[in-house]
């Protein structure tokens, strides 16, 4: 009797392993856990998001570009050319990049790119396009500027009345 029941004990628990391997590609990683964890994610496939920064660096079929999770880090991810061309707005002074969803294979030293850490995108997915976002004004600069603008206007009328008492007129030539 045992023996006929472990086919289908098996057969009912293959189905709740399915979902923990799908859930490694699902998972979404940063920067600092690719970093602390590099030898556990290395040759995994996993999902990346970020916004897309500096340049776009064609080689051949492929593109890499930079993408940074906003943690004073960015990762380099090497694209193919058909999926880079979703990518429209890149991140730098005054804009905003495009932010992204990566699908891919994580390589802590990658043999085919000189040993760096990079992640060889499968898909590309752009989550929210870019835009020009101009930097936030300094707290100090308004009331700066409005004494400024008083004192100058103090200036302006202490010399208007300093000319007027001392009976001081143009000259004529």
């Amino acid at each position: 009797m045992k023996r006929k029941l472990w086919p289908l004990f098996f057969l009912l628990c293959l189905p709740l392993c399915l979902p923990l391997t799908a859930q490694a590609a699902d998972k979404t990683v940063g920067t600092a856990e690719l970093i602390d964890r590099a030898a556990a994610y290395d040759g995994q496939t996993i999902s990346f998001e970020g916004e897309a920064v500096g340049d776009l660096l064609p080689r051949g079929d492929s593109v890499w570009v930079n993408v940074s999770d906003g943690s004073n880090s960015a990762l380099g991810v090497f694209v193919p050319a058909a999926e880079a061309q979703k990518i429209h707005t890149l991140g730098r002074y005054g804009v905003t990049g495009d932010r992204l969803r990566i699908t891919g294979v994580f390589h802590r030293a990658c043999a085919a790119h000189g040993g760096d850490m990079d992640l060889h995108a499968v898909t590309l997915e752009v989550l929210t396009p870019g835009r020009a976002a101009l930097p936030p004004l300094p707290r100090w600069l308004p009331p700066l500027a409005a004494i400024s603008c008083l004192s100058a206007a103090v200036l302006c009328t202490a010399a208007a009345l300093a000319v007027r008492r001392s009976g001081a007129r143009p000259r004529k030539n």
